[in-house]
């Protein structure tokens, strides 16, 4: 198994990104700007941006040398390209905090293992509890936000400055304003903003700084140098340069231009012209490069002696900066590569291809193949830039994580050349899925499969069936027995030592042996799966497997076991990536699924409040949905009654269209038949029946099994409901041996308690005794409880005929025992859905207390931190269930019934 990356403690980050480098010598003071540092406590972003050479660093080290006088916790990370990823950008940011000592190590914490397939939210979540840990001032210092700027790193940093709390402030550098959605900011009076403007050095200013040269101007030489640079600090730190022992030239001072065509001369006529030809040939042939060291600058200029050459130019404060205390790679000026860059595209451009070219070779032998992309790129050389991708693995590049790199290089390339080569082109179809747009990722895997390629392989051809599997996957297409088989054919063909591709593959069958009711068959699937995934080193990837081993146990009638797997998944889902984060909701759906079974409403009412809202803002799939949508409507209907089951019925068929998954409609219908026929509202149910009966004859054999039983058994409660108690018995006949064989405990109960109730519909008593007596051995011992409350009320009369013995069945002491506590367990509930104290769930309680005290639902869901549109579904609850349609009505029941006496003790609890 490999071994996890390490935790990026200060230890492996360079000290220099860490803490700024000390520029004291020769340092201009920016006092009027330094002065803007007590505001900085009182706002969530300050935000430092101009074009590069204002004096951006200079300024923020300032700051952070006062901020550490002023003992305020300061952080400071100088950003890279390696932070363009959110999760490796949250780990650093993490790394500094560790080396000031503001947190603790953990080296089991998420954010210690960079893994960009951890979505954006439980990063967020998990950083954001880290910085709870102490409530004294915070600030964090972010230089050079430009070399990690990408869309991903903004929507990080959007995300963060909505959920950090008051005692964290930013300060970031860039060299142009982020996408932070900044106007909001400025609206709320939350930033602190410095543009060019701002940093422009003073006639003062300008003055100190080149007197520290040891060039003495005169006022007026200090003004004209201030107004021919407009006070941009670059120019006057070169000029200060330039100026450095030569008393001559300081009588030149007036001639120096702040025009960037005027200072462009100046480099090349009194910088670079006073260096030896080698050394400029040197630095012009290395200008294509961001970062450089002595080997990779050998193999650009055919040179030995690089690195001694940068080592001295390092020394003599050429603008080459090293990156690093060692010294083992270094930079050009920006300024300065500018210029360089501009004269080789100019004088020969045929160069500077050749020379990318170089590049691009040096770094795909070094491994750094985002560096080698981007080079080959440079030199327009696309045939390069695509074998390189395709050598790193094409679109199984989505898969192993390496999502940004495959998607920017695609977006470099022409749409031909991606058509022109397999890899790339099912990465881009792979890309168009991961987007969310599945129309067009159809569109274009068909005409890709539909293009003839003379001499492709098995290799082809297996990743062709691949990526038409993962976007069935996404597509919510139902699971067969052929998906199935083909599935196993193509892993047959993988190798074995691919984790990445077996772990997706056995991950997709495990879902599709549980939809189709072959638990065993999933629950092997799942240890493969979990088992690659952990020598992958992704607990995020094993999560989800977790959730399917606990359906499946569940289905099976292992509750025990299945709920010790959930909630043991959900420690260590808090643990790892933090409370409130989407996996963790989740986890809190299938838990509260499992207790509403044992007929534990209240604690699964409270963890459904909390997470289905999460679930609805985010993505979610069809078992996911279904499962928390029954979950609700089960407690609706046993804590509320039939309006407020319907009202969640129709919450999931709004999600179905929201989401475009089709199958949770047909369920929600079918639920909404089974409730309504279970509250005598059987012309309503006999309407959506004659809907699922049309699924049922030309779709029914396209969905899973479980699906078709939930369609089935809607069917014949609506069909008993009318008195077609036949009907009903053919529909459940039809299912049970096959349910029986699979082993799913849970949906045999229902299967047989219905056709028990046909069964004494028809007046078949001993048959429907039977049935009933098979019912309970199936499930009794299990805790299943759910299925028995549901139906209990129509089986009334027969459970009374049993505890009377006045049926041909043997006598089973257990069994009677079940009975009685099921007639209890029904009057309860009874007495429940007609108790007003009761009516109301907490959450229902919560929002009333809120309306009595005036407040609008967006003031409510602000105060109770849950969605306008959950308060709007609790308010509509509410209304049905004390009659009323306005709030005004509401808060007068309320009052009038002592409900809101209730609510306040809650509401004090919450305050």
């Amino acid at each position: 198994m490999s071994t996890p990356p390490p935790f990026p403690t200060h230890l492996t980050l360079a000290t220099t990104r860490l803490a700024p480098q000390d520029r004291d010598e020769g340092h201009v003071v920016r006092r009027r700007l330094v002065g803007c540092l007590d505001q900085v406590l009182t706002h969530r972003l300050t935000l430092v941006h101009a074009g590069a050479g204002y004096g951006k660093t200079s300024l923020l080290m300032q700051w952070f040398k006062e901020l550490r006088r002023r003992r305020v916790a300061t952080a400071w990370l100088t950003l890279g390209e390696d932070e363009s990823s959110p999760a490796i950008c949250l780990a650093n940011i993490v790394a500094s905090l560790v080396a000031l000592r503001h947190i603790d190590f953990d080296p089991v914490s998420s954010l210690g293992r960079p893994d960009e397939r951890i979505p954006l939210p439980s990063m967020v979540a998990a950083f954001v509890n880290l910085t709870l840990a102490r409530q004294q001032p915070l600030v964090l210092l972010l230089d050079e936000y430009q070399r990690a700027q990408s869309t991903d790193t903004d929507a990080l940093f959007r995300s963060l400055l909505r959920s950090l709390p008051r005692h964290v402030h930013f300060v970031i550098a860039s060299r142009g304003p982020p996408a932070f959605d900044l106007e909001n900011l400025r609206a709320r009076d939350e930033l602190i903003e410095i543009a060019a403007a701002d940093l422009r050095f003073s006639t003062e200013e300008v003055a100190a700084l080149l007197a520290s040269s040891g060039a003495q101007l005169s006022n007026t030489e200090a003004f004209r140098l201030t107004d021919r640079t407009e006070g941009w600090p670059i120019a006057v730190q070169m000029a200060k340069l330039w100026l450095r022992g030569d008393e001559r030239r300081a009588r030149l001072v007036t001639d120096f231009s702040g025009r960037t065509t005027d200072l462009a001369r100046y480099l090349a006529e009194q910088v670079l012209g006073t260096l030896p030809d080698e050394v400029q040939r040197f630095l012009l042939h290395t200008s294509v490069l961001e970062r450089i060291n002595g080997d990779l600058a050998n193999c650009m200029t055919g040179r030995r002696d690089s690195w001694r050459m940068l080592e001295e130019l390092h020394e003599r404060d050429l603008f080459v900066t090293a990156d690093g205390d060692e010294c083992r790679w270094f930079r050009y000026h920006t300024l300065l590569r500018d210029f360089l860059l501009d004269r080789l595209s100019r004088h020969d451009p045929d160069a500077a291809l050749q020379l990318h070219r170089r590049a691009a070779d040096w770094f795909a032998v070094q491994g750094q193949l985002k560096q080698a992309v981007h080079h080959a790129l440079a030199a327009a050389d696309h045939e390069l830039a695509a074998r390189l991708l395709i050598d790193a693995g094409g679109w199984r590049l989505i898969m192993d994580g390496r999502f940004n790199l495959i998607r920017q290089g695609i977006d470099a390339l022409p749409p031909a050349t991606v058509r022109r080569h397999l890899p790339l082109a099912l990465a881009q179809a792979f890309l168009f899925v991961k987007a969310g747009d599945m129309t067009r990722a159809r569109e274009y895997f068909a005409s890709v499969d539909a293009t003839g390629r003379d001499g492709e392989g098995d290799e082809d051809q297996t990743a062709r069936q691949i990526v038409r599997h993962i976007i069935e996957d996404y597509s919510d297409q139902p699971a067969s027995l052929r998906e199935v088989a083909r599935l196993q054919a193509l892993r047959a063909r993988i190798q074995r030592h691919d984790n990445v591709v077996h772990a997706v593959l056995a991950d997709s069958l495990a879902t599709k042996y549980y939809e189709l009711g072959m638990f065993r068959e999933s629950l092997e699937c799942c240890d493969d799966a979990i088992q690659r995934y952990r020598v992958m080193g992704s607990l995020y990837g094993e999560v989800f497997l977790r959730f399917t081993q606990s359906r499946a146990h569940f289905a099976r009638g292992r509750l025990e076991e299945a709920e010790t797997l959930l909630r043991q998944t959900e420690k260590e889902i808090e643990l790892n990536f933090g409370a409130g984060v989407d996996i963790g909701a989740h986890s809190s759906i299938y838990i509260a699924e499992l207790l509403v079974e044992r007929g534990q409403l209240e604690e699964a009412s409270a963890r459904l409040d909390r997470a289905l809202p999460i679930v609805e803002q985010s993505e979610g799939w069809y078992e996911l949905y279904a499962a928390a949508y029954a979950a609700a409507a089960a407690i609706a209907w046993q804590m509320q009654g039939l309006d407020a089951t319907l009202a969640v019925l129709e919450r999931a068929r709004r999600i179905a269209g929201v989401r475009s998954i089709a199958r949770l409609k047909i369920f929600a219908d079918a639920a909404s038949a089974h409730y309504l026929s279970l509250g005598s509202c059987s012309h309503d149910a006999l309407g959506i029946e004659g809907a699922l009966a049309q699924v049922a004859e030309s779709e029914l054999a396209t969905y899973p099994q479980r699906l078709g039983i939930t369609i089935a058994i809607a069917r014949a409660m609506a069909a008993l409901a009318q008195g077609g108690s036949e009907i009903a018995i053919e529909l459940m006949e039809q299912f049970v041996g096959r349910v029986e064989r699979s082993g799913d405990v849970r949906t045999l109960v229902t299967l047989l308690l219905v056709s028990a109730q046909a069964r004494l519909a028809c007046g078949c008593t001993d048959e429907a005794a039977t049935t009933l007596d098979a019912a309970i051995r199936a499930g009794a011992l299990t805790g299943i409880r759910r299925p028995y409350i549901e139906h209990g009320s129509a089986l009334a009369s027969l459970i009374d005929r049993v505890l009377a013995g006045d049926v041909i069945l043997p006598a089973d002491r257990y069994r009677d025992s079940f009975l009685r506590e099921l007639r209890r367990d029904l009057q309860r509930a009874e007495r429940r859905r007609g108790s007003d104290r009761l009516l109301l769930t907490p959450a229902e309680r919560d929002v009333l207390q809120e309306l009595d005290r005036g407040f609008s639902n967006k003031e409510i869901a602000r105060r109770l931190k849950i969605s306008p549109n959950t308060v709007k579904f609790h308010t509509r609850g509410l209304f049905s269930k004390l009659g009323v349609s306005t709030r005004d009505e509401a808060v007068r029941i309320g009052r009038e019934r002592a409900l809101l006496s209730i609510v306040s003790q809650r509401a004090t609890k919450l305050l």
